[in-house]
């Protein structure tokens, strides 16, 4: 057990890749994972304050992502907007910076008015080599209104696996809660 960035106590746990794929129903999608299953899938768990919650649900943290303000300006590095190797996802990125971009299934120049919510976000990603664009990670970050959150890696193979790998998350937290205090017993 440790601590975040923020200061928030974190635990990392480590769940069966063979049971996450058995779950999953395309388990094709997730190349690097299934030529890897009898290793482990770590996952980051801390808690947040319901402030916090209110605050990433609320998705103002991407603001300047999502209008072109601030470091995304055009009067700063400027933004680009791409198609995600032909997904239905958005590749974002400061403009001529490649090492590293967010994906959001939502096309940030359709913003107009409200700001979209977290779920919107998808994930930050970074090469794994520097200079390289080919083989990436990238970081997705679940958070429930109970101020669980959640943090996982994938690697460019396996992120279109992100829902699939959410789904099967958020079914095992779910089995892990109790009604009564009795039950820790």
């Amino acid at each position: 057990m440790g601590d975040t960035d923020d200061g928030y106590p974190e635990i990392r746990l480590r769940l069966s890749k063979k049971e996450i794929l058995q779950t999953i129903s395309t388990p094709q999608t997730v190349p690097m994972m299934a030529s890897d299953e009898n290793s482990d899938f770590n996952i980051l768990m801390s808690l947040l304050t319901q402030e916090n919650v209110d605050y990433i649900n609320s998705g103002v943290h991407f603001e300047d992502m999502w209008r072109g303000t601030g470091q995304y300006s055009e009067d700063a590095l400027g933004r680009e907007i791409e198609i995600f190797q032909g997904s239905n996802l958005f590749k974002v990125s400061y403009r001529g910076i490649t090492y590293s971009w967010v994906l959001t299934d939502l096309d940030p120049r359709s913003v107009e008015t409200n700001l979209p919510p977290n779920k919107n976000f998808i994930a930050s990603c970074r090469p794994e080599e520097r200079g390289s664009i080919e083989n990436y990670s990238c970081t997705r970050k679940l958070t429930f209104e109970n101020g669980i959150n959640v943090q996982y890696r994938l690697k460019n193979e396996d992120i279109f696996a992100f829902r699939e790998i959410d789904n099967y998350l958020t079914n095992k937290i779910e089995s892990w809660k109790i009604s009564d205090v009795s039950e820790c017993r």
